[in-house]
């Protein structure tokens, strides 16, 4: 679960990185604390990998892209390599590494997700729809 739990926060900061670039035409320069700042504030706070880390991210400016990774279960730096947990680099890759099978862990994401989406779609008919019966029911006929 550490590495899941990783790997969902390096999604939860790439989509931050992602949204402070299209506010500010680059990517922060001086660290991920740049997405706590506001007024724009994109993160709540700085998670922490599944092994209690702080995420490693590098960025030059005026690059194109940028480095961001957590230093994974053996708790060294090895620059993304090695056991490192790498935004961006093949799931399947890291996965097996990791002797994680991603894809039940994904099947069983979407298959929340989609139960999710028919509870609160449950509730919307019964809240909405089935005001407009009750109150079809509740009001006098028209003679």
């Amino acid at each position: 679960m550490r590495f899941i739990k990783t790997l969902m926060y390096l999604d939860q900061l790439q989509n931050s990185l992602s949204d402070y670039r299209k506010d500010y035409g680059d990517f922060p320069v001086n660290g991920l604390e740049a997405l706590l700042n506001p007024p724009d504030k994109y993160i709540d706070r700085l998670p922490r990998d599944g092994w209690g880390n702080a995420y490693i991210y590098r960025h030059k400016k005026g690059s194109a892209g940028y480095t961001l990774y957590s230093i994974g279960k053996n708790q060294i730096d090895e620059s993304g390599e090695g056991d490192d947990i790498v935004y961006g680099l093949s799931a399947k890759n890291q996965c097996s590494r990791y002797q994680v099978q991603c894809s039940r862990y994904m099947t069983q994401a979407a298959l929340l997700f989609l139960g999710l989406a028919c509870i609160l779609s449950l509730i919307g008919f019964l809240l909405f729809g089935g005001m407009a019966v009750y109150r079809k029911i509740r009001s006098p006929p028209s003679d």
